[in-house]
């Protein structure tokens, strides 16, 4: 799910585990104290440092997805600010669209 109000890409540790990845490789330095929308703690488990691919062939973006403990009722992946950022996403409300500029990596690939 995007989410333009949430500053970072979360990850819930159940789909994290189902996609077979190991906890071992969690980075857990430097982990934030995260709050949800009503204010309520977030546990965060680590950061897995990933390349997310937005469509097949795309070279992918390089970003740092925390992990949190599940939460019941939320989206498994939420795809925060971070990520739009680092993928010059553009929202445009009055054409209802999602823009995403490609990079010199992608137009290379072209």
């Amino acid at each position: 799910m995007l989410d333009s109000g949430a500053g970072l890409t979360l990850m819930q540790q159940s789909l994290y585990r189902r996609l077979d990845m190991s906890e071992n490789k969690l980075n857990k330095e430097n982990i934030p104290e995260l709050k949800s929308f009503s204010d309520s703690e977030i546990v965060v488990v680590g950061q897995a440092q990933c390349n997310l691919r937005l469509y097949p062939g795309h070279a992918g973006i390089s970003i740092g997805i925390w992990v949190i403990q599940d939460i019941p009722g939320s989206p498994d992946l939420l795809l925060g600010a971070d990520l739009m950022s680092k993928g010059q996403v553009q929202l445009s409300f009055s054409n209802t669209c999602l823009l995403y500029t490609s990079d010199a990596a992608d137009e290379e690939d072209s």
